[in-house]
């Protein structure tokens, strides 16, 4: 006889060194929240709870600490060097610009300076950094779901 088990979720852990973990992140690379769920798949109300937002629960579920703990201080601060290609990204800029972003709050939200906004959306970059990716994707999932290009959420860097 065949004894199959049903997995049993993992419980609950500890909030407090995930907590310790995405604030290490957010510092080694001077990112958003945002970009560091981008970069661990996860839903950005995910992470709401470590941020000491929201209901600042003491336990998280077990798979988003080990999401958290997948990513690493030099895949964050790398992501300003990666190169993608700036046409996807370019998809979920005008996306945001349909959606009533204007030019100011891209360049707040992105920190990128005018003029190289101004590239990337007149189609003059061939590419532009993972982090701008991450940034655009973050600002994506501000808007309704069918908001974000499946190019978008598919880039991997350019080698």
């Amino acid at each position: 006889m065949i004894n199959t088990l049903v997995a049993e979720p993992d419980p609950p852990v500890a909030a407090g060194p995930f907590r310790a973990q995405l604030r290490f992140l957010i510092n080694a690379g001077s990112v958003s929240a945002g970009v560091i769920a981008e970069l661990a798949d996860l839903r950005h109300d995910q992470l709401r709870p470590l941020l000491g937002r929201g209901s600042g629960a003491d336990l998280i579920p077990a798979a988003v600490g080990r999401r958290l703990l997948s990513v690493t201080a030099a895949e964050v601060r790398s992501v300003r060097y990666e190169l993608v290609p700036a046409e996807p990204v370019r998809q979920g800029l005008d996306r945001l610009l349909a959606a009533g972003w204007d030019l100011d709050r891209l360049t707040r939200y992105l920190r990128m300076r005018r003029p190289a906004l101004r590239l990337l959306l007149d189609g003059r970059s061939l590419a532009c950094s993972r982090l701008t990716q991450l940034r655009v994707l973050a600002a994506l999932r501000t808007l309704p779901r069918r908001a974000v290009p499946p190019a978008v959420r598919s880039l991997r860097p350019v080698a």
